[in-house]
């Protein structure tokens, strides 16, 4: 990855992590926008902001149940419904006997959570763009790898645009695509292909994933990011119980996260928190960093006590020469980084007063931030 802007002069074996809190930064996610990328905390209450239709057909039954199963009080997570409509639902199955249980209770409530999911991700970002993850997309080059927690396509659609010659869909996931792979893949440009092309690895899937054949270990990409409904066989609900993860395609998917992880040079971490209850990714991380040794370790989290976790998670990779940025937003490390193609031509469409007069606002608040930091070390 190309990071010029933090100081490193050429590019070097990099990582990208997304968590959710990547989605969140997003740069269309202004003030006032109805529905926002959910994170697991407040999943439900960007349901409630889907419009009267999509509310009324996808939300309505899942809330309905909630509020009758866990009061009108604060909603839980989305993990907290997921793990336990899966438990309750499981143990019916298996030792209810009393007459009268309604056993299929919990797996019509799965069955309706799992067409909510897609429409509230649509809701939040359908046909939406985000300049912050273009940048990365610029920034990657062939060798370095994102690895993406997310179910949306917010990074699949900036590799598309902006990772020409490096990103193909076909393989780029570390599983097999047959069909949509033009659709999801950049531009090839003039000259070989690259030994080790760009990796985008999803360890809990992607809701543009369809058809799903296990037997033959291959899929198809689906032409719009959320129109595969429900999000079931493409996605890992965030659930206590992995033991999916040994099964086909997600066995592959987390092998190769762990292999690029154990040869990384820079890791970036955008948005993830470290849940206390997501071990596997955890232990992926943890025990993958212990055969390398970092150059480099970005985190980047509004959060600071999440930012020590991931830095406390990386440790088996840190040494004492390793540099560690901490950032408070997806724009904070974008920033750092060279504009895009779009980018530069908007700018340069600009008039050249308006053009000098951005800079040097620019430069007094770069000047305001010193004097403010003299200020603050002096206390």
């Amino acid at each position: 990855m190309l990071l010029r802007g933090i100081g490193v002069p050429r590019a070097d074996r990099t990582v990208v992590v997304l968590g959710a809190g990547a989605s969140r930064g997003a740069s269309f996610c202004a003030p006032g926008r109805q529905v926002l990328p959910p994170l697991d905390a407040d999943f439900f209450r960007q349901a409630q902001a889907l419009d009267e239709k999509d509310y009324a057909q996808y939300a309505k039954p899942v809330l309905e149940f909630l509020r009758s199963d866990y009061g009108p009080g604060a909603l839980p997570t989305l993990e907290t419904v997921f793990t336990q409509l899966e438990g309750f639902e499981r143990f019916l199955r298996q030792f209810s006997t009393g007459r009268g249980r309604r056993t299929g209770r919990y797996q019509k409530q799965l069955g309706y959570l799992q067409q909510l999911i897609p429409t509230v991700f649509r809701a939040a970002m359908d046909e939406a763009s985000c300049k912050w993850h273009d940048r990365i997309a610029g920034a990657l080059r062939a060798g370095d790898a994102v690895v993406s927690f997310n179910y949306d396509t917010l990074i699949d659609s900036s590799l598309r645009r902006w990772s020409k010659g490096v990103w193909t869909a076909d393989g780029g996931y570390g599983v097999k695509a047959i069909s949509g792979v033009n659709e999801w893949s950049a531009a090839p440009t003039p000259g070989p292909i690259p030994k080790e092309p760009l990796r985008l690895l999803k360890p809990h899937g992607s809701l543009h994933w369809t058809n799903l054949d296990p037997e033959n270990e291959c899929l198809d990409l689906h032409p719009h990011p959320f129109g595969q409904r429900p999000a079931k066989a493409n996605v890992i609900p965030p659930t206590w119980d992995k033991t999916v993860l040994g099964t086909w395609p997600w066995k592959p998917v987390w092998k190769a996260a762990a292999r690029y992880l154990q040869q990384v040079r820079c890791l970036v971490v955008v948005g993830y928190s470290v849940p206390a209850t997501d071990l596997m990714t955890q232990a992926l991380i943890k025990s993958s960093l212990g055969s390398t040794e970092l150059r480099l370790l970005v985190v980047v989290n509004p959060d600071p006590a999440s930012r020590l976790r991931v830095i406390d998670l990386a440790r088996a990779g840190i040494r004492a020469k390793t540099r560690i940025i901490e950032l408070g937003a997806l724009n904070d490390f974008a920033l750092l980084l060279d504009e895009t193609a779009a980018e530069r031509r908007q700018r340069a469409m600009l008039p050249k007063r308006v053009r000098t007069a951005i800079h040097a606002v620019s430069n007094e608040l770069d000047d305001f931030e010193e004097r403010l930091g003299a200020l603050e070390d002096g206390q």
